[in-house]
C-alpha cells in the first residue's frame, strides 16, 4: 500500500493489548513496537509512525 494514498478508512485502530477494535485492514507489523513504546512512556498518548524518502535515502546510503 502507498502510505503517501492513505484515506480515513486505511487507518487501524487497536487497544493498548494490540486487539483490533476498527478498520479492515490487517495492522502494521510495527504495532508491537509502537505498543512498547505506549507501555514505557504513559504520558504518551499517540505515535506517528513514518518512512520519510529523504530520511530512508540517508540511511541506505550509511549503510553502505
Amino acid at each position: 500500500m502507498n502510505k503517501g494514498m492513505l484515506a480515513p478508512e486505511d487507518l487501524v485502530i487497536t487497544d493498548l493489548h494490540g486487539r483490533q477494535l476498527a478498520g479492515d485492514r490487517k495492522f502494521s507489523s510495527e504495532l508491537a513496537m509502537h505498543l512498547l513504546f505506549y507501555r514505557m512512556r504513559p504520558d504518551v498518548m499517540a505515535i506517528c509512525h513514518g518512512h520519510p524518502p529523504t530520511a530512508t535515502d540517508l540511511r541506505s546510503l550509511v549503510a553502505r
